[in-house]
């Protein structure tokens, strides 16, 4: 009977850790606008749902932002491999960047610590582990709550938060878009072939994502412009 009832208690207790994470998840939410007081998707929150391949949040903010508007394909192309090419183990080359791709990239560092602001404010403890219990919940912003884990994975502070925007492969993503020969592409940055494949290759899905989510955003000019 003690055994079993340790068991029931450790279950219990896990039910009550996984309700409490999804109450701050979705406290953190409410904070950013993605979601109402009632639990429901908000404009933003829509917007976002239709991101799963960078992170949603902060692209979703940029996106409302009118930070890619004035952009061209090109630069859009360097601007989105942020956020699909990790940040290097260990020590790397630094990559000059054009001005246009360093204010870019600042941009979107300084997007990145505010948000990681809030989270902090909001109680999301970062050093969780990989398991993901909420993806079982079905309604709308369980969803959206779920889909923080690979961004709160990433981060263990906030200073984490900023530092895996390297921009490391912005000039590489940039010059593919210009036209430049593959063969070519290791001159912008000492990377292996494989590295800039598997980023080109994540960067197509997320662009095309991009451009379904500037659509639910109104943006259809600025979608369209994620495909040229």
């Amino acid at each position: 009977i003690e055994v079993e009832l340790r068991r029931t208690k450790d279950v219990l207790d896990k039910k009550n850790a996984i309700f409490h994470e999804l109450k701050e998840r979705k406290r953190f939410l409410r904070q950013l606008g993605f979601c109402s007081e009632t639990d429901e998707l908000t404009f933003k929150g829509r917007v976002a749902c239709e991101i799963s391949s960078g992170d949603e949040l902060i692209l979703t903010e940029l996106l409302l932002d009118n930070f890619f508007s004035p952009l061209t394909p090109v630069q859009l192309a360097g601007v989105m491999s942020c956020f699909v090419a990790k940040k290097p183990v260990g020590k790397h080359q630094h990559t000059q960047l054009r001005p246009d791709m360093a204010q870019a990239l600042e941009t979107i560092k300084a997007k990145a610590r505010s948000l990681a602001r809030v989270a902090i404010e909001c109680g999301i403890c970062y050093s969780r582990g990989s398991s993901d219990p909420i993806n079982e919940k079905s309604d709308d912003i369980a969803k959206l709550a779920a889909q923080l884990n690979n961004w709160m994975r990433l981060v263990a502070d906030e200073q984490a938060c900023v530092d895996q925007f390297s921009g490391h492969l912005m000039e590489v993503v940039r010059a593919w878009a210009e036209g430049v020969c593959f063969a070519r592409l290791r001159e912008f940055a000492p990377l292996s072939d494989g590295i800039i494949i598997r980023c080109l290759r994540k960067l197509s899905g997320l662009l095309r994502q991009m451009h379904n989510a500037a659509k639910v955003a109104g943006r259809t000019e600025l979608g369209n412009k994620f495909l040229e």
